[in-house]
């Protein structure tokens, strides 16, 4: 099988997985507010996918960036998928185990384990890119 049809089965099937695993409103926020160490390290263990956001009410960037995540975040919505904003403000404890040295910073996290991440503000299709390959492979580990 040639890799452009491959990815275009693997896209076919990502947009099913996100159309019919859309969380309903009853299942809360599109974005979660971290809420301490403890909470962060349950809900990593807990979903599939998780992408966090670490950020401060104090950087530029921040402010062009979170719009950005947020509306990636309401739109991708899945069941498994969990999308969490960690104000360094609110929730120290949790930027400081992470590590975060800057913001915004960008962590992703795939069956508890950190595999990808990120430091500033990035476009919307950037954003896409980077989340949407972990998205896939969700999709791929379900179908097999």
């Amino acid at each position: 099988m040639e890799d452009k049809e491959l990815e275009e089965i693997l896209e076919k099937l990502y947009r099913k997985y996100v159309e019919g695993n859309q969380a309903s409103e009853s299942e809360g926020e599109a974005i979660i507010e971290s809420q301490g160490w403890d909470k962060f390290l349950k809900l990593v263990r807990e979903k599939k996918l998780v992408v966090a956001v670490v950020s401060s009410p104090t950087c530029s960037a921040c402010t062009f960036y979170i719009p950005i995540f947020t509306e990636y975040a309401s739109r991708n919505r899945a069941r498994g998928v969990a999308y969490v904003m960690v104000d360094v403000y609110r929730d120290p404890e949790t930027a400081y185990a992470l590590g975060v040295m800057a913001t915004p910073t960008t962590l992703i996290f795939h069956k508890g384990e950190l595999v990808d991440g990120f430091v500033g503000a990035v476009s919307y299709e950037d954003l896409e890119a980077r989340i949407g390959r972990w998205l896939r492979k969700i999709v791929g580990e379900e179908e097999a």
